[in-house]
């Protein structure tokens, strides 16, 4: 269920043995204006989310799951499950944010942590509380050390339209993940570097710097579906830079009523 969004799963740039000696700082910090969706990728983000949420709503639960829940994320994903059954009804999502609002995230580590706040946005999209939900999303964090929260501070400054901000992240997380493949090629960070540089100098050298880990590790199954799935990708990076929009589209998502199976197990 890190569903459409959790491809998201791992995203984010290194420009590797690219020369920037002839740009200035800023140049090099410098992040394109985010355009409003196209009409086409917007479609696709809904296609995606469309997909991806109905099938969660048709997941069959395993017996005695609904009794016994292990985590409190194991139980908001159960009302999640079942809302998504029972939409355009948001009852049970008022449940299981009333659940999330009562989580001591204090007794959590950060990944249990980091799961709670991506189902409480979650929950908020679906509910329309968009604000709420880019709100709750921002408060994920790793560790200082981590390019993935140099990724999520870049991320969050440019849904915020703050692009001086965005770009010192994306050029910082291109220079720490630069540093780590240096050392030893990872593809999914490498997956990362192309992520980021994406945001910050658009596809076009995005696609390059996929070619330059192409040319060096030609039989790597992981760079050959990044590069077979590139149109995939481009709709996961806009997405990204469009939270807000996406959020919307959830909940768009759930004003939708539910073909409901008599074999679908509800709470």
């Amino acid at each position: 269920m890190k569903y459409f969004i959790k491809t998201i799963a791992a995203l984010f740039l290194v420009l590797g043995s690219c020369s920037c000696v002839s740009k200035t700082q800023e140049e090099v910090n410098a992040v394109p204006k985010v355009t409003p969706l196209t009409d086409s990728i917007r479609e696709a983000i809904r296609e995606g989310v469309w997909t991806s949420y109905d099938n969660l709503g048709r997941i069959a639960l395993v017996p005695g799951f609904l009794d016994n829940p292990k985590t409190i994320g194991d139980s908001l994903y159960m009302f999640m499950c079942a809302a998504i059954r029972n939409r355009p009804d948001t009852m049970l999502l008022h449940l299981a944010l009333e659940m999330s609002n009562r989580t001591d995230e204090s007794r959590l580590d950060w990944k249990e942590r980091n799961t709670c706040l991506y189902q409480r946005m979650e929950i908020l999209a679906l509910l329309g509380r968009c604000d709420e939900a880019f709100a709750t999303y921002k408060k994920t964090y790793y560790s200082e050390t981590s390019p993935l929260q140099l990724r999520h501070r870049g991320l969050m400054a440019l849904n915020e339209n703050k692009m001086d901000s965005a770009g010192i992240y994306f050029s910082k997380q291109i220079e720490v993940c630069g540093k780590m493949l240096a050392e030893k090629f990872n593809p999914g960070m490498a997956m990362d570097c192309i992520a980021a540089t994406y945001f910050l100098h658009g596809e076009d050298e995005a696609k390059n710097l996929l070619n330059s880990y192409l040319n060096k590790y030609p039989d790597d199954e992981i760079l050959k579906l990044i590069e077979r799935d590139w149109n995939e990708n481009i709709i996961n990076f806009e997405y990204l830079s469009h939270l807000h929009d996406y959020y919307e589209i959830m909940h768009e998502f759930m004003q939708q009523p539910s073909a409901k199976s008599n074999s679908q197990k509800t709470i």
